[in-house]
């Protein structure tokens, strides 16, 4: 994933973000801390104009009845961030381009840890219409093929595999053996047909088994 600025990309920012996707992250201050190349050629924005600036400043979203979306602490950054917080759907947000050309872009938000736990930082990967309309059918298909080859005990185990749980670990949040947690890994690495954990979680995150924290 090719980032426009000497600054790497947060923890987890390549893990969520698929290849040519257009995202950006924000830190535990709600600032812009990555903004790939896709997100350039999207918006027109170019990394190093909105490094460090806030993602409402930026954007200046609207809903779908223009209303004003956009602003510090709105409603995603409220719910990722409150005591018990809660996962975001996609949501549809009409965007000001560097060109002042207004968008309806889809945004889907994922937070991942940084070094404040109680402030993750989050991802926002961002799709216009046409595009979203037909991710969104693949991602239901994807989601409706995994469910048929994993069982629900593979489906929990990988979503833990997504938190970064240990194999002892998950043993202990189920109360099985290590050995059984073992046995369910390698069974669900065979049915999506991956050969390690990091590439059965992204197939989980593809087919939108995992959403909220990661």
């Amino acid at each position: 994933m090719a980032i426009s600025t000497a600054q790497l990309p947060p923890p987890g920012f390549d893990r969520i973000v698929k290849l040519d996707e257009a995202a950006f992250a924000l830190d535990h201050r709600d600032r812009i801390v990555a903004w790939n190349r896709a997100c350039e050629d999207l918006l027109g924005f170019k990394a190093g104009d909105v490094m460090g600036k806030m993602c409402h400043e930026v954007l200046r979203g609207a809903d779908v009845q223009d209303n004003l979306y956009c602003y510090a602490n709105c409603p995603v950054m409220y719910q990722f961030r409150r005591p018990r917080p809660r996962p975001v759907h996609d949501f549809p947000l009409w965007v000001t381009t560097a060109t002042g050309q207004r968008k309806l872009m889809y945004f889907s938000s994922r937070v991942t840890p940084s070094q404040y736990p109680n402030l993750p930082t989050i991802i926002h990967v961002i799709r216009d219409h046409a595009a979203w309309i037909s991710e969104d059918r693949k991602e239901t298909e994807a989601r409706a093929r995994v469910l048929q080859r994993l069982t629900a005990r593979e489906i929990e185990v990988l979503r833990c595999l997504a938190q970064g749980m240990t194999t002892r670990g998950i043993a202990a949040r189920f109360s099985i053996s290590s050995t059984t947690v073992r046995n369910h890994v390698q069974s669900l690495l065979q049915k999506l047909n991956v050969h390690t954990r990091s590439a059965a979680v992204g197939i989980a995150y593809e087919a939108g088994l995992i959403e909220g924290r990661v």
